[in-house]
């Protein structure tokens, strides 16, 4: 179990992703939103989970605690779309009940090559990072990601795409050119209507409580009668006067 996995537990929602970049893609793309950002100051923890194979097990232990739980994955049409061999063919049917499955998790029709963003989950049928860098622009963000590499002086592309601190300048730098990503902006609306869902049932919750125990405070506070049969105050009948 990763420590990423273990802050779950003390989390008040999830929100469960493949791999490390997709989650530097959205704590980097909430930080850039103004009035956002700050998803762990929320309460929100974004967990990699190494694989969409992985998320099924995090899912159900979540669930089971009472804690809200976002899933965002690939379908992977990209890869397993025009299967050329039998050996491909079953590597096409295996991702296909992949989806179906995390589909079924999140109680919604399955599909085989599903990609939207509704309100508990999101897919697409590529990597998260293809849609950002289809939205936003291929050159504007090559640009900006090659510029943060140089920055931080980091060889791997791969590796600066990990960090959300460099998603977040990329996300900024392309949005004063006027390029942002639908996709992530919608994913990140999402999440927080999710949170927002599980504050609202708190504060019911704690209405309801508070109600139940103001209740109790006043049956106990109605004043007993005496073995004579008379109240002690006067009799019962001023506490029911309307």
């Amino acid at each position: 179990m990763t420590p990423w996995m273990n802050e779950g537990f003390f989390a008040d929602m999830i929100v469960l992703v493949e791999g490390v970049t997709d989650r530097a893609a959205i704590i980097g793309y909430a930080n850039a939103l103004k009035g956002e950002g700050d998803l762990e100051g929320k309460g929100i923890s974004v967990i990699p989970c190494m694989s969409k194979n992985n998320i099924y097990q995090p899912y159900a232990i979540f669930s089971k605690l009472n804690i809200p739980v976002y899933c965002l994955w690939d379908s992977d049409f990209k890869k397993h779309s025009n299967p050329s061999t039998s050996d491909k063919q079953r590597e096409q049917q295996k991702e296909i009940r992949k989806n179906h499955m995390l589909l079924k998790l999140c109680k919604y029709e399955p599909e085989d090559w599903p990609s939207h963003v509704e309100k508990n989950h999101a897919c697409f049928h590529n990597e998260l990072e293809d849609t950002l860098k289809q939205e936003i622009g291929e050159t504007v963000f090559n640009q900006i990601i090659s510029e943060r590499q140089n920055f931080y002086q980091m060889s791997k592309r791969k590796d600066a795409l990990k960090r959300p601190k460099i998603i977040e300048h990329l996300v900024v730098k392309s949005k004063e050119s006027g390029n942002s990503s639908v996709t992530l902006e919608n994913i990140i609306k999402s999440i927080y209507e999710m949170r927002t869902m599980v504050d609202d049932q708190d504060l019911e919750t704690t209405q309801q409580t508070t109600q139940e125990n103001s209740a109790e405070v006043v049956i106990k506070e109605i004043p007993s009668t005496n073995t004579s049969g008379s109240n002690e105050l006067g009799g019962l009948d001023k506490w029911f006067e309307t």
